[in-house]
């Protein structure tokens, strides 16, 4: 039985050894043109996503909903969400959720309804997010506040 197990491991790793030479490396080229497919397309779902929303109006909820997410993915992190929309009034507070264990955020997001205006402690403001959500490539290259205050 112990030779049988043993000569099976041997076959397997060679096995998965010899296929790893089976897969081609892509070329610097390859991985550039991939790369550019893929920030034209988050372009144009920027794009598409963006004329969903209509601020001259007013802020609705389901605005409020597309900004907070897109805000979230540029300023704070790529894991985690924003949660429950919160209607104060002349603004909107959503509440944020972090990491892996979606651990809440100690401030939420404020989405002004009349200008759009959105703003979260220790992070940046944005007072055009149409035209600022839009030029995806000015988008900060961090990820977490602007000082070392904690936010959690």
């Amino acid at each position: 039985m112990m030779k049988t197990t043993k000569i099976f491991c041997l076959i397997s790793c060679f096995f998965i050894v010899g296929c790893s030479w089976l897969i081609p490396n892509p070329s610097p080229e390859q991985v550039r043109k991939k790369e550019e497919m893929m920030r034209a397309r988050e372009q144009e779902y920027r794009i598409n996503t963006l004329k969903k929303i209509n601020i001259d109006d007013g802020v609705d909820y389901k605005e409020a909903q597309i900004l907070a997410g897109l805000y979230f993915s540029d300023y704070i992190s790529g894991c985690g969400c924003p949660g429950k929309i919160i209607d104060a009034g002349d603004h909107w507070e959503v509440e944020l959720f972090f990491g892996y264990a979606a651990e809440k955020m100690k401030n939420n997001l404020i989405i002004d309804k009349a200008s759009g205006k959105m703003t979260l402690t220790n992070y940046p403001t944005i007072n055009d997010p149409l035209k600022e959500f839009l030029n995806y490539r000015r988008a900060p290259i961090f990820s977490g506040p602007l000082t070392d205050g904690e936010n959690k």
